[in-house]
């Protein structure tokens, strides 16, 4: 099973900007935008699987990736890209069209296409799954991105918001940068209350040693400030599931991942557990 979730290749057909993927927090086939096609991210996280050794040669083209989206809506509308060789071993109760995902090889919240491609999707909604933007919070405040995130609302969209550490000496390690994590958590403060909010947050093991007792309390009271303030839908606990940039970190078993979590569960938060490439 965990293979289907492996394959998270950005290329697709002769598309360039945009890509399916079966995604294990989506229980199903996933569409996602590649705004930051050229890997730039204002993250290093030592977990990320996108190669930033290699970059292409062409430039992000706005009017390209309009019309691969509308030539990708239309086709998936079908199920034949269930019948292609990468999706061959998609369980059944996979292959349904979950979501359009805004995401990709950086950060799309600093991204200056993030806005007019929201204001693109919003005459399309009518006819398409959900809208998912999945952010590491950095740009969450900028006034532009704002204004996405209210568009985003009104289709009934929601933010995956990132948030892998309580402490900021951890944050630092699987973030990649010296960003104070108290900013991030204001910034996701920052979206609007129409917006349905979830919070992604990746666990794994660091030269070989799991998160301990004291960095879960840190970030439970940060999840129990954001729920408090702006009710979460949801909050996805997963590990790494594909190769990472870093071989210091690697995935924890979804049994001691559980056992991590046990003072997120018992505080009756919202927790949804993804297995990955340990299991």
């Amino acid at each position: 099973m965990e293979e289907v979730f492996a394959e998270h290749n950005r290329s697709f057909e002769k598309t360039r900007f945009i890509y399916p993927v079966i995604s294990r927090r989506s229980q199903g086939l996933s569409l996602g935008i590649n705004l930051d096609y050229d890997k730039t991210c204002n993250f290093d996280c030592p977990y990320c699987q996108v190669n930033r050794r290699e970059f292409p040669s062409d430039a992000f083209d706005f009017k390209t990736m309009q019309a691969e989206l509308l030539w990708a809506i239309e086709y998936l509308q079908t199920s034949e890209v269930f019948d292609l060789p990468r999706f061959k071993s998609t369980p059944a109760s996979f292959k349904v069209w979950k979501d359009i995902a805004i995401a990709g090889d950086g950060e799309p919240s600093v991204n200056p296409h993030l806005l007019p491609t929201m204001e693109f999707l919003k005459p399309l909604a009518a006819k398409l799954p959900q809208i998912v933007l999945i952010s590491n919070a950095t740009g969450l405040k900028r006034p532009n991105t704002q204004k996405a995130l209210e568009i985003l609302a009104s289709m009934g969209g929601v933010l995956w918001a990132k948030l892998d550490a309580g402490t900021q000496q951890y944050f630092e390690i699987v973030s990649g940068t010296k960003l104070k994590i108290d900013v991030i958590e204001q910034r996701i403060l920052s979206v609007p209350q129409s917006l349905r909010l979830c919070i992604q947050i990746c666990l794994m093991k660091v030269d070989g040693v799991s998160p301990s007792a004291s960095e879960i309390e840190s970030l439970l009271n940060r999840l129990k400030r954001i729920h408090n303030a702006h009710k979460l839908e949801s909050i996805q606990i997963y590990t790494i599931a594909r190769p990472p940039a870093q071989s210091f970190v690697a995935p924890i078993p979804l049994v001691e991942l559980k056992t991590i979590c046990q003072p997120l569960i018992d505080a009756n938060l919202p927790i949804k557990l993804y297995s990955g490439a340990a299991d």
